[in-house]
């Protein structure tokens, strides 16, 4: 703000006076303190600035604001940073097939087995694991649950039973999204062997390496989706998408039974992390505008977000809130010789 005399006398330099005011809400006036040493001045505005921001928080703390105004939606960014000091050493243990395994549902019982008891425990769920559908299914027409009711006769020669049935996966596999918790039919019928196929997932930043190809072109895998031997001399699946598991469907109808000819070579599975340093996709931690003023609001969106951040990255991450304190505490995966966790966060919200 500059001034202007109501008498003729010349000033070399001007007399500004800097500003900044806070306007509650349900106000419109303020007032501008000056020295009366310039009492005999006439001032005017030479540069002003409204932040509205000023007036809708304190409108959105007075319950002042527009209904809708207080339902915007605030979204942060937020995301994770994952370094692995010995990445050799994240995943332990290599599997080995017993050779009197002949069937590939078995192949599938057994490897499914063997990795989660083997999954690190930094992470949520096992690093791979096999499952299987039904190419007859059709979403739009019926639940899984729906169509398992239809064709368990076909399957199980019996009616759904859940206490039998279901919950066939491993524990830590049951909460990934569109996984099949059912156990693999137990009729061996030709109608259903040609409709089925066999699925692999696996984790994030990970690679899965086997010792030979027999056992994978019997449970309907292709040449194509195999590939050719890459490191170690190994056929390598590997999920190098930013977050999430991935899953690679068998393009062929599998055989119920392993050939001889492939039951001659002895199947070996190792798991391995593919980066050094993993940093996936941001994740959206949305709240209204109403709810921004609360630390309590806050700490209720960042617990969902760290679980969002956990099942994206296969990273156990999570975070606590001390209401006495009025602080957050992040907690991070227990073993940092083998892996260290960031989160990364927007500024407003690093403050």
């Amino acid at each position: 703000m500059s001034r202007k005399r109501t008498h003729e006398v010349a000033f070399s330099e001007p007399v500004t006076v800097p500003f900044k005011k806070r306007i509650p809400a349900g106000h419109a006036n303020f007032t501008i303190e000056v020295p009366k040493s310039y009492s005999d001045m006439r001032f005017f505005f030479s540069s002003f600035y409204i932040t509205p921001d000023f007036y809708s928080t304190e409108a959105a703390l007075e319950e002042l604001e527009d209904p809708e105004e207080a339902e915007t939606p605030i979204v942060y960014d937020m995301g994770v940073k994952n370094v692995y000091p010995k990445k050799g050493d994240f995943y332990t243990g290599s599997f080995e097939l017993d050779k009197a395994v002949t069937k590939t549902a078995q192949v599938m019982t057994k490897v499914n087995a063997f990795f989660e008891g083997h999954k690190p425990q930094i992470c949520l769920s096992l690093g791979t694991f096999f499952d299987w559908i039904d190419e007859r299914f059709d979403d739009e027409r019926e639940t899984w649950d729906e169509f398992m009711e239809i064709m368990a006769m076909e399957y199980y020669g019996e009616a759904l039973d859940k206490t039998k049935h279901y919950n066939a996966l491993p524990l830590s596999a049951r909460s990934i999204p569109l996984v099949n918790n059912y156990l693999f039919p137990t009729l061996e019928i030709e109608n259903v062997r040609e409709n089925i196929s066999f699925r692999l997932w696996m984790a994030p930043n990970t690679g899965t390496y086997f010792s030979t190809e027999g056992h994978l072109t019997a449970m309907g895998f292709t040449p194509k989706q195999i590939g050719k031997r890459g490191g170690q001399k190994k056929f390598v699946f590997k999920n190098q998408l930013y977050g999430h598991f991935e899953v690679v469907r068998a393009q062929n109808a599998p055989r119920f039974d392993i050939p001889q000819e492939s039951l001659k070579n002895l199947l070996k599975i190792d798991l391995k992390a593919l980066t050094s340093v993993f940093i996936p996709t941001e994740i959206k931690m949305e709240m209204k505008k109403k709810d921004i003023f609360k630390n309590e609001n806050y700490a209720t969106a960042m617990k969902k977000a760290m679980q969002d951040l956990s099942a994206f990255t296969n990273t156990r991450v999570n975070v606590n809130y001390d209401e006495a304190t009025k602080k957050f505490k992040f907690i991070f995966p227990p073993n940092p010789d083998v892996l260290r966790t960031t989160i990364t966060l927007p500024t407003d919200l690093a403050e």
